[in-house]
């Protein structure tokens, strides 16, 4: 996608919606905005002054430059935005987020015997009958 050719209010709703997996209501909550804020920023009716903006990269680590002007990568951080994606997308409790990110830092090998552990206390057996 050619974020460039992107207007800020395009990109504030690509950011909110298919990026983020949040509603308006949700979206303007994290930045202490109402829903109908949001609105206004993403038909256009509403520019979000710079210190709105500022907000909105340091609580998703949107990076400025991306959300401005559609230059660089989305995120300043990859990692922490798709783990709080998935976190919002699902409705995920802050225990289940730790837990995601502490099996993402593991090796392949610790990942595999917690793996065969949780597979054999979890999944039942198969009888052959």
């Amino acid at each position: 996608m050619e974020f460039k050719q992107m207007t800020l209010k395009e990109r504030i709703k690509f950011l909110r919606k298919n990026t983020l997996h949040m509603t308006q209501i949700e979206f303007g909550k994290r930045l202490g905005s109402a829903g109908s804020t949001v609105v206004g920023w993403e038909k256009g009716d509403r520019i979000p002054p710079d210190s709105t903006i500022k907000l909105i990269c340091k609580e998703f680590n949107v990076n400025y430059s991306w959300l401005v002007d559609g230059m660089g990568e989305m995120f300043t951080n990859t990692n922490d935005a798709l783990i709080e994606g998935i976190k919002n997308k699902y409705k995920l409790r802050d225990i289940e987020v730790q837990l995601i990110e502490q099996f993402i830092k593991l090796d392949e090998k610790d990942r595999d015997i917690l793996l065969n552990y949780l597979e054999n206390v979890f999944v039942p057996a198969k009888n052959d009958e």
